[in-house]
């Protein structure tokens, strides 16, 4: 009942502002990318001279993927990894750890616990008995639903604060032509076969996901629960390979924009996987993924450009030279 109470004297402004934001994040993860999305849309199938197994299959039917199971490390024939009850898929939607039993497997959270909608709905309620949202009083009401509205934002960007996510310190090699060409192969294997066809085709897939939360179908929104949690998981294990790489002194910078992109990527999508509990720390981390699909170019070109300027081989691929072909596009 008090819950009910609190949605009811939601302002519509604030429904409203943060519909608004919504919608823009939904727009703009549809079109950021869209030109690279198109050229790259024939690269899966480079090299390939076999069909291979479907990854996406559920051979065991505990609601992850094949490739799921991989990311996750769990049995793809076994729908109850540990035994416990409770299928894989059910355990990575409610964000549960499928690799250890019950009752503690809860799977870390970075960043801010806090539910921010629950915070603004009792804030919201908060004003409306305390008499400073009162429509007889427009600029005392603007002003409170101002700072409610300052503290949400606020909520959100500490909740998404990348410094929420540990990482172990930097190893560093040299500056000689071999080191850096050792860095350079490393990371490219790493962008070639983890990032770059993911965060190709991850604007679409995410608004799609996202839109999932809004329907009372409860497999639609397992699966987009799934679906972040996993991403979240997975972008943990590409920030585990990278901090391990030894770094040139000279490629410090591209390294740590790398990382720091990483670790938005991870909190973005945990908050992501807890939509349909906290709609605004939702809306704000598809935002904030907007701006991490924006960086992609740059920071290649940034690496392609200091390949050149220090005259080392680049890494080896077809896929790395539709990269090369693209930032200098």
């Amino acid at each position: 009942m008090g819950y009910l109470l609190k949605i009811s004297y939601m302002p519509n402004k604030i429904k409203i502002f943060f519909g608004f934001l919504t919608l823009i994040a939904l727009f703009s993860v549809y079109s950021v990318f869209n030109s690279l999305s198109n050229k790259a849309s024939s690269v899966a199938v480079i090299g390939l001279q076999t069909p291979l197994p479907n990854p996406d299959t559920d051979s065991d039917h505990d609601g992850l993927s094949n490739r799921d199971e991989a990311i996750w490390n769990t049995d793809p024939f076994n729908p109850d990894t540990d035994g416990d009850g409770y299928k894989d898929g059910e355990e990575v939607a409610s964000g549960h750890d499928p690799l250890k039993p019950g009752p503690n497997d809860l799977l870390p959270q970075n960043g801010s616990n806090v539910n921010i909608t629950d915070q603004v709905s009792t804030l919201m309620v908060s004003g409306f008995y305390a008499g400073a949202i009162d429509n007889s009083n427009p600029d005392k009401s603007n002003q409170a639903l101002t700072d409610i509205g300052d503290s949400a934002m606020f909520d959100s960007a500490k909740a998404l604060d990348l410094n929420n996510i540990q990482i172990a310190k930097t190893i560093t090699s040299s500056n000689t032509k071999d080191d850096q060409e050792k860095y350079v192969n490393a990371l490219g294997l790493i962008i070639q076969e983890e990032l770059w066809a993911p965060l190709i085709n991850e604007p679409q897939v995410v608004a799609q996901k996202f839109t999932k939360f809004k329907t009372n179908d409860k497999q639609l929104l397992t699966d987009s629960q799934i679906y972040f949690n996993t991403k979240a998981v997975n972008y943990k294990n590409i920030l585990n390979e990278v901090t391990a790489l030894p770094v040139p002194p000279s490629w410090t910078d591209v390294h740590q924009q790398i990382i720091d992109d990483l670790r938005q990527l991870i909190i973005s999508h945990q908050a992501l996987a807890q939509t349909d509990s906290d709609p605004i720390k939702g809306a704000a981390a598809l935002s904030n993924l907007i701006s991490l699909y924006q960086n992609v170019r740059p920071i290649l070109t940034t690496i392609v450009q200091r390949i050149k300027e220090n005259n080392l081989k680049p890494p080896d691929g077809a896929l790395w030279n539709l990269i090369v072909s693209l930032t200098n596009g």
